[in-house]
């Protein structure tokens, strides 16, 4: 880093006020998120009557098989997930089995949807990795490049979704602001990647505002660097990436026609990827309340009411749920071991 960009850092975030106001947030942040998730949560059930809900709710009494169905999915994504885990690893140089990597992966849906956190299930993850690989930081680094390439995928399937669906988009002006912010930043990352745009890359991560995101792009620029001869393990992550988003975009289909809601299927297509961006933000506990408001106000030109947002997303929430307990099996399981295995030394 330049010495004009230390004092411009030393004056902004660098600052004591600025030291301060982040660790009160690394400190309260978890309670902050429970708390706009309970008024989020009200706020949105205030604008539904349970009439509204057990109508739709009725509706599951002649489609459950489909229920049924689509409470198999979270489970194909979480060995899609693992692939692609195991795919990024060994572009790295590390093999690790894929029955590892399922657990890892289990544990990890385990401390996203049911602790109070957005990012837990990555820094899951990453404590998985670094068991089975022994470093600290190439286990940050894969799981840097699983979100971002994790990323570049939502993105992929909204923009070609929205491309088979152009009526679908001309109804949603915030579309393509939505999805360009995303892809812009994905777009820079892989720019500053190449030695020659380097420098860039580094000046703009010096900038003011910066601070709170430069060791995580740090991590992911690093690791995307490191695979630039081996662009066949990104293709392929990518690929993974794409089926992912397409499994989670089925399930919300199955779903929605479980319960007779008139959105249809190609409307969902470019509802999901944006509602899964927006979920992301990480003001609440794992998304809630952001998904099921961007789902009704997003779907609402297709029919979708708020009961139809919150029954959609719930479900989705209880399903994926289903396999969280089993990653909290996983996970005490695991623990136990490594307690024992140190207590035997």
């Amino acid at each position: 880093m330049s010495e004009q960009a230390s004092g411009v850092e030393r004056r902004g975030w660098g600052s004591p006020a600025a030291r301060s106001a982040a660790a009160w947030l690394r400190r309260h942040g978890g309670t902050l998120r429970v708390v706009t998730t309970m008024v989020l949560i009200t706020v949105l059930l205030s604008q539904v009557s349970f009439g509204d809900l057990h109508v739709r709710l009725r509706g599951l009494a002649t489609d459950w098989p489909l229920l049924m169905i689509a409470a198999l999915l979270p489970g194909i994504g979480v060995l899609i997930s693992a692939q692609r885990w195991r795919v990024i690893l060994a572009g790295l140089d590390k093999a690790i089995p894929m029955s590892v990597l399922v657990r890892g992966q289990l544990v990890g849906v385990f401390f996203n949807q049911l602790l109070p956190s957005t990012i837990g299930g990555d820094l899951a993850r990453s404590w998985w990795t670094h068991r089975n690989v022994g470093s600290h930081v190439l286990s940050l680094t894969v799981v840097a490049i699983d979100r971002l390439i994790g990323l570049i995928g939502i993105c992929a399937v909204a923009f070609v979704a929205a491309l088979l669906s152009p009526d679908v988009v001309a109804t949603m002006p915030l579309f393509w602001l939505t999805g360009l912010i995303p892809v812009a930043v994905v777009g820079l990352l892989l720019v500053f990647a190449h030695p020659r745009t380097a420098m860039w890359g580094r000046r703009l991560l010096s900038l003011p505002g910066l601070r709170l995101v430069r060791d995580k792009v740090a991590i992911a620029y690093q690791g995307i660097a490191g695979l630039r001869s081996r662009w066949s393990r990104l293709c392929t992550a990518l690929a993974l990436s794409i089926a992912l988003m397409v499994e989670i975009v089925v399930l919300y289909v199955l779903i929605a026609v479980a319960f007779n809601m008139p959105v249809s299927a190609e409307a969902l297509a470019v509802l999901v990827p944006i509602v899964s961006i927006i979920a992301m933000l990480p003001v609440t506990i794992n998304g809630i309340g952001l998904r099921e408001g961007a789902l009704a106000v997003l779907g609402a030109p297709f029919g979708m009411t708020m009961a139809d947002a919150i029954v959609l997303a719930w479900t989705v929430l209880l399903l994926q749920s289903l396999y969280a307990v089993l990653g909290g099996f996983v996970y005490m399981a695991g623990r136990r071991a490594t307690t024992e295995a140190t207590a035997s030394r």
